[in-house]
């Protein structure tokens, strides 16, 4: 019981990486393969990001079946995880442009749209790494 726990949290971690990442690529991508954008933005943007994925993937439990369900099963709970957090994100930098609550925190749309199938794939690659990796652990320590 000790373990899954710690395994999920562990998957958690590694999800919230990946978002993370993608974002940070999604900005690579988006300014043509170079870094001739704003860090300074990025760095007030990425924890934002993380906790709008940490709330979409805690209400869709993406992180708690890599163990237990099937990889269809995981394949769809990673989607509807990304399709909230994008669904939130969209609404938040919406809301934030047209109230102008905080202006200089302004996420370009195109940045989103990219990061959703990044993260997609990312998410994806990185459940069934640690899925079969877990599963040759275990039949380690059992055989």
């Amino acid at each position: 019981m000790a373990t899954q726990f710690v395994n999920k949290w562990l998957v958690l971690a590694v999800d919230l990486f990946i978002i993370a990442a993608s974002f940070f690529l999604s900005y690579i991508i988006r300014f043509n393969l170079t870094i001739n954008f704003d860090i300074s933005k990025l760095a007030l943007q990425i924890p934002v990001v993380m906790l709008i994925a940490l709330m979409a993937f805690l209400i869709m439990g993406s992180y708690k079946g890599i163990f237990g369900s099937s990889y269809s099963r995981d394949g769809y709970n990673i989607f509807i995880s990304i399709c909230l957090w994008s669904v939130l994100m969209f609404s938040m930098v919406v809301i934030n442009m047209k109230s102008g609550i905080y202006p200089s925190f302004s996420i370009p749309l195109s940045i989103i749209i990219i990061t959703i199938p990044l993260s997609f794939v990312g998410l994806t690659a990185s459940h069934y790494f640690l899925r079969t990796l877990y599963n040759a652990l275990v039949k380690k320590n059992l055989g």
